[in-house]
């Protein structure tokens, strides 16, 4: 479990994080019940998962997952930090000078899924002409 902690942890960037700390959770429960003295139901069931904290900015971020792959563990510590980035904008949003600010990718990407997905959009992937479309811009809308 300690190798999840330090997998998450590494990915996080040290200049920019404050605080962070890594919550490793495995549980197991079981269940049997009985009616008149005899077993009715039994069944038992077993998880793992993780939940990243992350202080950047003077702000907090949290994110969670139950895939403990290596692709998984980077991407809830980049989750996490984004958060904590995007909680930082807006507790600040009134000193912050009036211009078009650039937005992480990862913030993007979630804020144009929810988007998408409000308006009964779901995209699994995007066509080679979205692709060509995307790499031609250089800069945010």
């Amino acid at each position: 479990m300690r190798d999840y902690a330090e997998a998450v942890l590494n990915h996080l960037d040290r200049r920019e994080v404050e605080y962070a700390d890594v919550r490793v959770i495995e549980s197991r429960e079981r269940n049997i019940s009985t009616k008149n003295g005899k077993v009715g139901t039994s069944s038992s069931d077993e998880s793992l998962g993780l939940g990243v904290r992350v202080l950047a900015q003077g702000c907090w971020g949290f994110a969670s997952t139950d895939d403990l792959s290596k692709e998984s563990l980077a991407a809830v510590a980049a989750r996490a930090l984004a958060i904590a980035r995007s909680s930082a904008l807006a507790k600040n949003a009134d000193k912050l000078e009036k211009k078009v600010y650039p937005v992480p990718g990862a913030i993007d990407r979630a804020v144009a899924r929810i988007k998408l997905e409000a308006m009964g959009v779901h995209i699994d992937r995007l066509s080679p002409e979205q692709e060509k479309y995307l790499a031609s811009w250089s800069e945010g809308t």
